[in-house]
């Protein structure tokens, strides 16, 4: 490897940076489970202040600006420039900014690199020019992380391996009892801004039916996402997949779904969100057709979802979570997106009575940081308690669902582990009761919100 190259970062070449270099500056700080270094070099003197006004280099009334005149990025492994450059958003070189504007927009953009756990540790920041403080050289240091991923729930085990020789690709396998699923991501965050989705495989989920008896149905098939990003915070694109699903006692059902897909991520962490929200609106449309059988259903569906995070203090968060769906008749795939082993599900047992062509739900977290500790330098761990309390609302229509809906409600004790650098383990056992008092416990390798 090249002890020492640097480039333009808003060029196509691939940067090296050898490990022994003498100009290493990263550094760990506090017990932060993403070790950062101090962000914005904004602390001007007051000499330099006066010297700026008296070159007139502002115009009275007028606040002063910060140009970037330089972007530099030192790093310790082979990487595509163009990955880092998409994390950046309107920080370009020749770009200018008011000086505290400019220290938000860094703090974010370490914020996002920190959140994909490919780089660790991350430092980003400014530096005067000697004898122009208008200008400064924008410095990005990185450190490669652990580049391989684990996460499971009730019944599978998954691992993924990110962003693959610096490329922003991750791929990712997922396997189990009746459960097999393969992803790939390419996280090509640099111009054009194109982002790229595929998901292919089987999976198995359970549900209640109406008489209290569990069963189970089985989804195959695949899906593709399209995007394009409008900015490192928001990304549009098209959505498009076709599966089966299989139930006992209702035989096979073919569904396809294609249609534009909105998503929107201001979380200050991606794995433990202390601040700011997380959108995602769908809108597409929706056909099933029974094994055997003509067309049953088809039309037009809309899915949204948004999560808010609120730090009540340093040690306690409170999340909010609103998500529903409106569709033209009711399909087993809910149970799987809204159930206690699916995608941010009411945690508690799920049953068949919540399958309508109308679902809403709410849900409500209040989380203690009881411990974080760096143990020998080396991991990071975090211990965090939690309650919570679900609700969801089904019905035909949207005017039933006001007047005489089917109700579920979950509430319960949560406790999250995580482990942190190098080998990043999100653990979460639950206990969730549902308005009958049934319960159910569950233990997985990932996050719920």
């Amino acid at each position: 490897m090249p002890g020492n190259a640097t480039v333009n970062p808003l060029g196509r070449r691939v940067l090296y940076w050898g490990k022994r270099n003498p100009r290493r500056l990263l550094r760990k700080v506090g017990k932060s489970m993403v070790f950062s270094v101090i962000i914005s070099v904004f602390a001007v003197s007051g000499r330099t202040l006066q010297a700026m006004a008296t070159a007139g280099m502002t115009p009275a009334g007028q606040e002063e600006l910060i140009t970037v005149d330089q972007i530099k990025i030192i790093a310790g492994f082979p990487m595509d420039t163009r990955v880092v450059q998409g994390f950046l958003g309107e920080i370009k070189e020749g770009a200018s900014f008011p000086p505290e504007a400019l220290a938000k927009l860094l703090t974010r953009a370490e914020e996002r690199l920190a959140n994909t756990n490919w780089f660790d540790p991350v430092a980003i920041y400014a530096v005067p020019l000697k004898n122009r403080p208008d200008l400064v050289k924008v410095i990005i240091e990185l450190e490669a992380g652990f580049p391989y991923r684990f996460w499971g729930g009730p019944n599978y085990a998954g691992a993924g391996w990110e962003n693959i020789r610096g490329s922003g690709r991750s791929i990712g396998l997922e396997l189990g009892y009746k459960h097999c699923y393969l992803s790939y991501t390419d996280y090509h965050w640099g111009p054009p801004g194109l982002f790229c989705q595929i998901g292919l495989g089987s999976r198995y989920f359970t549900y209640t039916r109406r008489n209290g008896i569990k069963t189970g149905a089985w989804k195959k098939g695949g899906n593709l996402f399209l995007g394009y990003r409008l900015n490192p915070d928001l990304i549009a694109g098209i959505k498009a997949g076709i599966f089966t699903l299989s139930q006992p006692g209702y035989g096979n059902t073919g569904i396809l779904q294609i249609g534009g897909r909105l998503l929107l991520d201001e979380r200050n962490n991606t794995f433990s969100p202390a601040a700011g929200m997380y959108g995602e609106v769908y809108a597409g449309y929706i056909a099933c057709v029974p094994e055997g059988a003509a067309l049953d259903a088809c039309g037009y569906t809309v899915r949204a979802e948004t999560r808010s995070y609120f730090p009540l203090n340093q040690d306690f968060v409170a999340v909010l979570r609103l998500q529903g769906v409106v569709q033209p008749d009711a399909i087993a795939d809910d149970a799987l997106r809204f159930s206690l082993h699916g995608f941010h599900g009411i945690r508690a047992p799920f049953t068949e009575e919540m399958m309508d062509p109308v679902l809403l739900q709410a849900g409500g977290e209040l989380r203690y940081r009881l411990l974080e500790r760096n143990i020998s330098g080396f991991v990071n761990l975090s211990v965090e308690p939690a309650v919570f309390i679900d609700l969801g609302l089904a019905e035909g229509d949207l005017g039933e669902i006001i007047t005489s809906p089917a109700f579920l409600a979950g509430a319960g004790l949560a406790l999250r582990l995580r482990f942190g650098a190098p080998v990043f383990l999100p653990l979460r056992l639950e206990v969730g009761w549902n308005k009958e008092g049934a319960a159910e416990v569950f233990f997985g390798i990932q996050e719920i919100f």
